[in-house]
């Protein structure tokens, strides 16, 4: 901590008062502000700062003065120092950062002597990010304050929460929900969530750091810096993870005409592990206890695949990184761990999660109870229909059992199954369990993975129908494309136009919504036009797949992701055009077109010329619309509705004039402005 106190030496600290009494400034300030360091002038000032006098008041003197109240936390006038430290924030409203600094230190005064007084400071303050996360966390846990959502979904992402897919645009209203299921939650356990995650939680200790700030400083004396909390690795895990889950979930029920579910409902179907409203558990370690029957189950249900290929079993889950410590190209997350409960199921099949884990997190530990009991019946070969984490955890397993094999082994499992294709060897034949788990999975990470794995193998093996379907059918990253559509070359296969949509990303084709909402139509048109080129230019294999020009000429250079980006380009458009000259309801679901009709039953468009008209948004614009409009209309003008009559019947006759509504249309502004005439006298 630095020494701000007033030196009385005057001869190596002397004091001279500034002239014409200003307040000089004297540059920025170091972050180590001292008393020594300042200027005769400056100490003037600072004196005079001290005595009351506000006109002396710059920045530099807030920080000092900061200093050394922040050195009598560690004493027994602490109280007296957050106090002089609340009176030193209140008159510093026109210095945001020394506001900002003070402020700070402020919150760690409050959680760490007058926790009462924290919730009432934080209506007034909002804590900067200086305060490290795991020490804020520590203040609201020390306070039986309830963190913030975002605070919240932070330390769910910690816990390696995802949110779903489509979902990333509503991340602030799964923050609140968060909080709002918190809040209810927390009274009704009396506690609060992110007690309830400090308590259970270790940290790992942090070493001193000599450029900790003095935010940091404040937080090690007043014993709220531990360390750093190792949320992933708690049993307060699953009860994050499974609110973060509660919240997604009822921010996506939340729809326009439906009730949405009640999230701390789903919270306690999660931590119970019985699926509660909405049968899911994201994190797979739900605090259930098993039967004795049912661990006499699970141990009958072990012992029969200790010899299906690519299964490992384990006793506890730190044997899992034991076992594979030291080997390469293995994954842990197949390993199945005879610790984890299983539980009977409640349902007659498998059930999913609304958001169950991907590929690239997938384990059999983030398997539910139940999904692990349906897991191990169907790895034992038993008539279970998979979930897709089913086929994630068995490819990873079976991956892992296929770069243990030698050479030698790998090549005769290869040559076997690519040479017959017999069902029966898939009990035992590693290449061809891959295989069907890749032609069965709609996971595009698993695609992905599969498809990395496999190209090689029907390279060298020359199987040009087997690359062609696996190529064309996988949704590639740009980074695998060009590797991937060589191989697909050496094989002799060809690229489809879903293919050459993959491809085309490498040389800039971008996909936008239309392209994912038309995508089987661009596809085909692409296809069309490749087939255009390659007749005149040769075929696109005969190209470099990537080629760089180093030269600083503009010309341009030709390759295959080149031209299958401009082929791609072309195509989009021609479907864009073709969309837009479309019939509108061409373009439409039919709940859409029926969404639709409910709107115009009940609001008039574009209601004619009268000045008592309401003016509405156009909803349709198609042909086949035109008697829905005459139906409304006539059924106005019938009804003495004569200003909504004009309305429909106008918009009918401007999308088909040799329609009914032409005849009616001049007997409906005839009526709306005797409507009109008539109320003049009135008024």
């Amino acid at each position: 901590m630095l020494d701000t106190r007033i030196m009385l030496d005057l001869v190596r600290f002397p004091v001279m008062r500034p002239t014409g009494g200003r307040v000089t400034w004297g540059g920025y300030f170091t972050y180590s502000p001292t008393y020594a360091s300042l200027t005769p002038e400056q100490r003037w000032n600072y004196i005079a700062w001290l005595a009351g006098d506000e006109s002396c008041a710059i920045q530099l003197f807030r920080i000092m003065r900061l200093y050394a109240l922040c050195a009598e936390l560690t004493t027994t006038r602490r109280d007296e120092a957050i106090t002089a430290m609340r009176q030193l924030y209140d008159s510093s409203t026109n210095d945001a950062v020394a506001q900002s600094s003070i402020g700070n230190v402020l919150t760690l005064a409050y959680a760490a002597s007058q926790a009462d007084g924290l919730g009432e400071w934080l209506t007034i303050f909002t804590p900067s990010n200086a305060i490290p996360a795991d020490v804020l966390i520590r203040c609201f846990a020390l306070a039986s304050i309830e963190a913030s959502g975002p605070l919240l979904f932070d330390i769910a992402s910690r816990c390696n929460f995802k949110l779903g897919r489509g979902l990333g645009g509503k991340r602030a209203t799964i923050e609140q929900a968060m909080r709002d299921i918190a809040d209810r939650w927390g009274e009704r356990h009396q506690t609060t969530v992110i007690r309830t995650m400090v308590e259970q939680t270790p940290t790992m200790p942090v070493a001193l750091n000599y450029s900790d700030t003095l935010v940091m400083w404040v937080a090690r004396a007043l014993e709220l810096s531990q360390g750093v909390f190792l949320f992933d690795r708690s049993d307060a895990a699953s009860f994050i993870r499974g609110l973060a889950a509660a919240a997604q979930e009822q921010v996506r029920s939340n729809k326009k005409g439906s009730t949405p579910l009640d999230g701390l409902e789903l919270l306690d179907g999660i931590l119970k592990g019985d699926g509660g409203v909405v049968q899911f558990d994201l994190s797979g370690s739900a605090e259930y206890v098993m039967t004795e029957e049912e661990e006499e189950i699970l141990e009958q249900k072990l012992n029969r695949i200790q010899k299906v290929p690519g299964v490992k079993v384990v006793k506890n889950e730190w044997d899992v990184f034991s076992y594979w410590s030291g080997r390469q190209n293995t994954s842990p997350d197949a390993v199945l761990i005879r610790s984890l409960p299983i539980k009977q199921p409640s349902s007659p099949e498998p059930w999913n999660a609304p958001t169950p884990p991907t590929y690239a997190v997938a384990s059999y530990k983030t398997l539910t109870p139940e999904q692990r009991w349906w897991y191990l019946d169907w790895l034992a070969g038993e008539d279970v229909k998979p979930l897709e984490v089913f086929w994630s955890v068995r490819f990873k397993g079976l991956e892992a059992a296929f770069s243990r094999l030698t050479p030698q082994k790998a090549q005769e499992q290869t040559d076997s199954w690519f040479d017959e294709r017999d069902p029966r060897l898939l009990k035992h034949n590693i290449v061809g369990m891959l295989e069907t788990i890749f032609d069965q999975t709609n996971d595009e990470s698993l695609m992905r993975a599969g498809l990395d794995l496999l190209m090689p193998l029907y390279s060298d093996f020359g199987d040009v129908e087997r690359a062609n379907a696996a190529f064309n059918r996988t949704p590639m990253n740009p980074d695998q494309a060009t590797r991937l559509l060589e191989l697909l070359w050496n094989a002799g296969g060809v690229v489809d136009g879903r293919g050459l949509l993959y491809v085309a990303r490498v040389g800039g084709f971008n996909h936008t919504p239309l392209t994912r909402e038309c995508f089987d139509q661009i596809a085909e048109r692409a296809e069309q036009l490749l087939s255009e080129w390659e007749m005149d230019n040769g075929p696109l294999s005969d190209l470099p797949i990537v080629n760089f020009s180093y030269t600083r000429s503009k010309r341009r250079v030709v390759s295959a992701v080149s031209v299958a980006a401009d082929v791609a380009r072309q195509a989009q458009e021609e479907i864009k055009a073709q969309r837009r000259s479309a019939p509108r309801t061409a373009r439409m679901s039919a709940e859409e077109i029926e969404a639709e009709q409910a709107e115009l039953a009940e609001l008039p468009t574009n209601a004619g010329d009268g000045p008592a008209e309401a003016i509405y948004v156009q909803l349709a614009s198609d042909p086949q619309l035109v008697e829905l409009y005459l139906t409304y209309g006539a059924e106005a003008l019938d009804q003495g509705r004569p200003t909504e009559a004009v309305a429909f019947l106008r918009r009918a006759a401007e999308l088909d004039p040799r329609s009914h509504a032409s005849l009616l249309l001049p007997l409906a502004r005839l009526r709306l402005s005797e409507a009109a005439h008539d109320q003049k006298p009135n008024q």
